[in-house]
């Protein structure tokens, strides 16, 4: 692995796994995962990936929550899950 393939934080390296939705190979483990899709299904597809394996604590941040017309508002309201929005994205932190 290389380092163009991960992201230094202050005391150790985490892998960053890019990825396209349903197609995506997702990673056993997920601390952190960056949704920017707009489209309702696709970020749905995304949820239904990611927060199963999605760490306690861990956060997912879904982009243009904000933006009118757009379908991530809807799946981060049809998910279910609590969400902060800031900046027109919605942090969704996962507690159990």
């Amino acid at each position: 692995m290389t380092k163009a393939e991960m992201v230094q934080f202050v005391d150790h390296w985490e892998v960053v796994h890019a990825g396209c939705f349903a197609d995506a190979t997702y990673p056993d483990v997920i601390s952190f995962a960056f949704f920017d899709a707009d489209l309702f299904q696709p970020t749905m597809d995304s949820f239904a990936h990611v927060w199963p394996r999605l760490s306690i604590g861990g956060r997912v941040v879904v982009h243009d929550v904000g933006l009118v017309g757009c379908g991530t508002r809807r799946a981060c309201e049809t998910f279910g899950h609590p969400w902060t929005e800031e900046h027109g994205c919605a942090t969704l932190v996962k507690t159990a």
